[in-house]
């Protein structure tokens, strides 16, 4: 309901029905809303899905939404002034994420520090697909990475920051829930989409060792409980080999020496 309450009305709203099991089609159809637009697929996957709704979008611009998680009332509002004011193809806003379990919240990636916007892309995941508004024009050679086991947007927006103008709407306008049976709680398939954006964006990686560095220093903390050490060891001391930071250093020797 908080895609059909913003505060800019000139929307439609593609709900693409993964092969639900639940009343979710049932409960939408219970919205009387002409906006509202329901499709259906056998089940597929979250991108699978995505991808189908960029498809039959007929607007200028695309938004997401998951089903747990809300979009503050001024949104799309706000974002789309952002977007004109920069004249960019790509707006991301600032999220906040609960978890249902231990209700913390936990910040986004800091956007002012000493690396630019791509550099920090190839560091860490923390442009989620509710923060984006993109124009459609952009998905015209571009889609979601249905291979990929997880952090598809991460590689998305790996993709499209090569080929598009991105801005930065400085405000909350997200709030993510997750719980505990989360797909982002998946170590496995973290581990298994870590190595292939490794190898995907590798000739980015050589250009910015700082940046891989800090990216191969965060999968060896975020899979610790999947990787084996010896595993675990070489992506440190690969971090190490491009780093040489006192934090990475003292992790390596207080984990390996």
């Amino acid at each position: 309901m908080s895609v059909l309450s913003q505060s800019y009305k000139e929307i439609e709203l593609i709900v693409v029905d993964d092969g639900s099991t639940d009343d979710t089609i049932s409960n939408l159809k219970n919205i009387d809303d002409s906006r509202l637009h329901i499709e259906h697929q056998a089940h597929q996957g979250a991108c699978a899905a995505r991808n189908l709704g960029i498809k039959l979008a007929r607007g200028k611009y695309i938004a997401f939404q998951d089903s747990d998680d809300e979009w503050l009332p001024n949104k799309l509002t706000e974002q789309l002034s952002n977007l004109k004011l920069h004249d960019s193809d790509i707006d991301f806003c600032s999220m906040k994420t609960y978890s249902k379990e231990k209700n913390y919240i936990t910040p986004n990636f800091p956007i002012n520090n000493s690396f630019n916007l791509e550099e920090k892309l190839l560091i860490s995941n923390f442009i989620s697909t509710q923060m984006l508004l993109v124009k459609k024009k952009c998905f015209d050679k571009v889609k979601f990475d249905e291979s990929f086991p997880r952090f598809q947007d991460w590689d998305l927006l790996l993709t499209l920051c090569q080929k598009y103008k991105l801005s930065h709407t400085d405000s909350i306008l997200v709030k993510q829930y997750i719980s505990n049976d989360s797909i982002s709680n998946n170590i496995a398939k973290a581990n298994d989409a870590y190595e292939q954006l490794e190898t995907k964006y590798s000739s980015l990686y050589s250009h910015y060792p700082r940046s891989y560095a800090k990216f191969l220093y965060n999968w060896s903390l975020h899979c610790k409980k999947y990787l084996t050490k010896k595993d675990q060891r070489n992506i440190l001391a690969l971090s190490l080999k491009y780093s040489l930071s006192l934090k990475t250093v003292m992790r390596f020797i207080e984990t390996y020496l």
